[in-house]
C-alpha cells in the first residue's frame, strides 16, 4: 500500500515537473539507443558465427556406398518435420521405419585442404520414413482421432518394405554391389547413386549438412545482419541528435 501510493505520488511530481519529465525522457532516450546499438551488434555478430560454422570446404555429389532401414521405438525432430500430421498427436504414440544412407567423399575432388582424406557419413533420408501405426491395445492409440491423420503401416514389415520401394525409386542402387574408384569425382560416374551435400573434411569421418538446412541457416542469419545494420544506423543517428542536444544544453549553461 505505502509503495503504491509512494509511486503515485512519484508520477504526479514527475507530470508536473517540467524538468524532471525532460530528465526522465532524455534517460529513455539514451537507454533506447544503447539497447539499439547492442542489439544491432549481436544481430551482426551472430551472422558472422554462422556464416562462420557453414563455411563448407565442398559443395556436390557424395557417393552413396551403403543403404539400411532402422526400426525407431521414439519420434525425433526431424520426424515432426517431416510428418506435420504429428504436431498435434500424443507424444511417442506412432514408431517408424528411418532409412539411413551411407555417405563418401574426399581426396582431391572433395577435400580442398586434406587431400588424402577420405570420409564417410550416416545421414537419415526422410523421404522414405515410414510411420507405423499405434498398436490397438496401447494408451496413446486411444488418444488418436479415427481416421489417422496420418498415414501409417499396421505392419512393421509392410512398413519397412515401403520404405524400401522408396529409396529404390530414388537411387539405383543395383550399383551398390559393384566396386568404385574413390580418386573419380561422382559426376564423373553418373550411373553410380549420390547425394549432394555440403561437406568438410574435418574430426575423424568428415561433416556433411543437408543444403536446404544450410540455405534456411544462412537465410535467416542474412536477415538478422540487415536487421542488425539497420538498428546499428539507427542508435548512431540517434546518439548524434542526443550528443547534440547535450552539448547545447551544456553551452546554454
Amino acid at each position: 500500500m505505502m509503495a503504491s501510493s509512494f509511486c503515485f505520488e512519484l508520477g504526479i511530481h514527475c507530470f508536473f515537473n517540467k524538468q524532471t519529465r525532460l530528465s526522465i525522457t532524455g534517460l529513455c532516450n539514451w537507454r533506447l539507443m544503447c539497447f539499439l546499438i547492442w542489439l544491432g551488434a549481436n544481430s551482426m555478430v551472430n551472422y558472422y558465427v554462422v556464416l562462420k560454422h557453414h563455411d563448407y570446404e565442398y559443395y556436390g555429389p557424395m557417393r552413396i556406398t551403403k543403404v539400411a532401414t532402422h526400426y525407431m521405438s521414439e519420434l525425433f525432430r526431424d520426424d515432426y518435420e517431416t510428418f506435420h500430421c504429428l504436431k498435434d498427436m500424443p507424444s511417442n504414440s506412432y514408431h517408424s521405419i528411418r532409412p539411413t544412407l551411407q555417405i563418401e567423399w574426399g581426396y582431391s575432388w572433395g577435400c580442398e585442404n586434406k587431400t588424402e582424406k577420405w570420409n564417410t557419413n550416416w545421414p537419415s533420408w526422410m523421404k522414405c520414413a515410414k510411420l507405423i501405426c499405434p498398436v490397438d491395445d496401447d494408451d496413446n492409440a486411444k488418444l488418436i482421432p479415427s481416421p489417422s491423420p496420418c498415414t501409417c503401416y499396421k505392419d512393421r514389415n509392410i512398413a519397412n518394405q515401403s520404405s524400401w520401394e522408396c529409396l529404390h525409386s530414388e537411387f539405383n542402387l543395383s550399383k551398390l554391389d559393384d566396386s568404385f574408384d574413390r580418386n573419380q569425382p561422382p559426376w564423373e560416374d553418373p550411373l553410380w547413386p549420390s547425394l549432394s551435400r555440403y561437406g568438410n573434411c574435418d574430426l575423424n569421418v568428415g561433416t556433411s549438412m543437408d543444403p536446404i538446412y544450410v540455405h534456411n541457416a544462412m537465410n535467416n542469419a542474412k536477415c538478422q545482419y540487415h536487421v542488425g545494420s539497420v538498428c546499428v544506423l539507427m542508435g548512431f543517428a540517434m546518439m548524434v541528435m542526443l550528443v547534440g542536444r547535450l552539448r547545447q544544453q551544456l553551452l546554454r549553461q
